[in-house]
């Protein structure tokens, strides 16, 4: 991971997560990404639901997710997540996922834009230069 802010996030995967062979479902991965997503915000200082609160939001425009080695249920994993990449118009997010014998089983990112409230998309250095800062400083 080459993100300068780096946030650690344990990850307990849940019965319900898993499929017919106890293995962590596919789909179950970008949810974890949103929970690390959420952890890095709070690690920064600026939570999802503050961003909102002015008017900022952050929908993801794409996800690639990449499977290693199988997690299971039972397994406490550890997710790390920084940034990739950073613009006044876009940020991606990447994640590592590792089991508790340290070995990578799966990593990614997502691609969000940044938008108001309505969808329309911003420059958030203009619209809100404090966390255009902010985040800058994160993702170096």
């Amino acid at each position: 991971m080459k993100a300068n802010t780096v946030a650690k996030s344990t990850i307990i995967p849940r019965y319900a997560e898993t499929d017919k062979m106890g293995i962590i479902h596919h789909s179950v991965y970008p949810i974890w990404y949103e929970q690390g997503r959420g952890d890095w915000c709070n690690l920064m200082e600026y939570p999802f639901h503050e961003m909102e609160k002015v008017g900022i939001a952050l929908p993801v425009i794409n996800v690639n997710v990449n499977y290693k080695i199988p997690s299971k249920y039972g397994e406490k994993l550890t997710l790390f997540t920084g940034i990739e990449s950073f613009s006044k118009v876009k940020i991606v997010f990447e994640y590592e996922l590792y089991n508790e014998e340290g070995k990578l089983i799966n990593y990614g990112t997502t691609s969000h834009c940044w938008t108001d409230l309505n969808a329309k998309p911003i420059n958030i250095a203009k619209v809100h230069p404090t966390l255009y800062d902010l985040i800058a400083r994160g993702a170096k």
